[in-house]
């Protein structure tokens, strides 16, 4: 079995080791002089040249939230010849959140697909730490004819290491069943051999039926008004939602400005985990709002009874560090089975809003300018940020964002409908402009004719 090390001792590296236990870890390594010669996770945090002197043969799983931190571990690990790096960016966001596991549960995939024969070819389509580490269990119980297909070229390096490989040829005409490891690798073979094995659909309590009471549920609703929490919103604009009776989703810590307006949105959708760990279950519970549309992802937050009635958890899967702007994140369209998160609550939202049969979709209060930090302060509500002092927020967060929202706008097109951008200012051009008080010409018109 091949040894690893993962580089950085943050928040990143202390989240995806929960999901690792077939892969033998060695080390952290981190560049933190402060962080070195201590305990990360029960392993010890050794410093990169500690790394490079006693530690070069060892596979590198690069753990980090910050795309400059990235590029400059990359760099430096190719200054040093060493190309045996992998992302914790490419690996299945079910591995980053707390599970009652302790060690991965391959067995249950395989009984779930049962047609994975130890006879049968099955190409592993992305050469990642989860991708190795299937590999790696399929040979272990037997499995003769593994492959693994990766885009990169250099993964063939991986050759030498006793992994086999097939091309992209070979994955069409000579494969039974193709398991993809990535979320980038959605439609790159076109036949049913593929099982989008990264979903992590095999694991029933990921699923919900109950969320399948919102399919079409407003099909007969004309639009509905997502509310971000950007510092353009204002309370008249959330009255005057309630007067007209609008449909609303709104997200996370909202309901802080309840104190202050009467209005309330009918859904409110939260998916950060930061969320889950400033909040729990009972407060929750008793927040003023008929609906909430909660993220599944931390165990210890579920650990209470709740009103089901009230509050209907779902199942994100986080598309991690999208940095290439000509990726397409993922759009669900079966609620009950998985959401897809990406940078932002509001895409989520979108997702819900489609999913519930509105045609016309207007997002206020996405405003899209604050970088890393200035975002503690950057809220229409006061104290949004109480309890999140301690959050490093990500410089690049809103190039994230706008890779998902074409996605969300490409998704809406091909299904009859309109979503637009009803924000003051801003940066957010992804989806059409409209004036957020002409959405309420009548309502105006009536203030004129009375004097108002």
């Amino acid at each position: 079995m091949k040894e690893w090390v993962i580089w950085g001792a943050g928040y990143v590296g202390r989240r995806i080791i929960k999901g690792l236990g077939q892969l033998k870890i060695n080390a952290y390594v981190d560049s933190s002089i402060e962080k070195q010669g201590g305990i990360c996770c029960g392993e010890k945090i050794i410093s990169p040249q500690m790394y490079f002197q006693s530690y070069r043969e060892c596979y590198v799983l690069i753990a980090t939230g910050i795309q400059k931190d990235e590029e400059e571990i990359i760099a430096l690990l190719k200054s040093k010849g060493i190309n045996h790096y992998f992302l914790a960016k490419d690996m299945p966001s079910d591995l980053y959140y707390p599970r009652n596991w302790k060690k991965f549960p391959f067995e249950r995939v395989f009984n779930f697909y049962k047609e994975l024969k130890s006879e049968k070819k099955i190409v592993i389509a992305g050469a990642t730490a989860f991708g190795l580490m299937t590999y790696e269990f399929l040979e272990r119980n037997g499995y003769k004819n593994i492959f693994i297909f990766d885009k990169e070229k250099s993964r063939m390096e991986l050759r030498k290491d006793g992994y086999k490989f097939f091309s992209y040829n070979d994955c069409c005409k000579r494969a039974d069943f193709i398991l993809l490891a990535r979320n980038d690798y959605l439609g790159l073979f076109k036949n049913n051999k593929t099982i989008p094995f990264y979903k992590f659909t095999f694991l029933k309590e990921n699923s919900n039926e109950t969320l399948k009471v919102f399919k079409n549920k407003h099909k007969n609703d004309n639009r509905c008004f997502i509310v971000a929490t950007g510092p353009s919103v204002k309370i008249g604009d959330l009255d005057r939602l309630r007067e007209n009776k609008e449909k609303c989703f709104s997200v996370n810590d909202v309901f802080k400005v309840f104190n202050i307006t009467r209005w309330r949105p009918d859904y409110l959708v939260a998916t950060d985990t930061t969320f889950f760990s400033v909040h729990d279950l009972n407060e929750v519970s008793n927040i003023d709002v008929n609906c909430m549309l909660l993220a599944d992802h931390n165990t210890a937050f579920w650990n209470t009874s709740y009103n089901k009635k009230k509050i209907y958890k779902f199942h994100p899967t986080e598309c991690l560090k999208i940095w290439d702007k000509n990726h397409n994140v993922e759009f669900s369209d079966d609620l009950s089975q998985i959401v897809i998160t990406c940078a932002t609550v509001v895409y989520a939202c979108l997702q819900f809003a489609c999913y519930m049969g509105f045609k016309k979709i207007y997002i206020i209060g996405a405003d899209c300018e604050f970088k890393g930090d200035e975002a503690k302060n950057y809220y229409f509500v006061k104290n949004y940020n109480e309890g999140y002092e301690n959050i490093r927020f990500r410089d690049d967060i809103f190039e994230e964002a706008f890779i998902a929202y074409k996605s969300a706008n490409m998704y809406a097109k091909l299904h009859g409908i309109e979503i637009y951008n009803a924000t003051r200012g801003g940066k957010l051009e992804v989806f059409p402009r409209v004036d957020f008080d002409s959405l309420f010409f009548n309502d105006a018109k009536d203030d004129v004719e009375k004097g108002g």
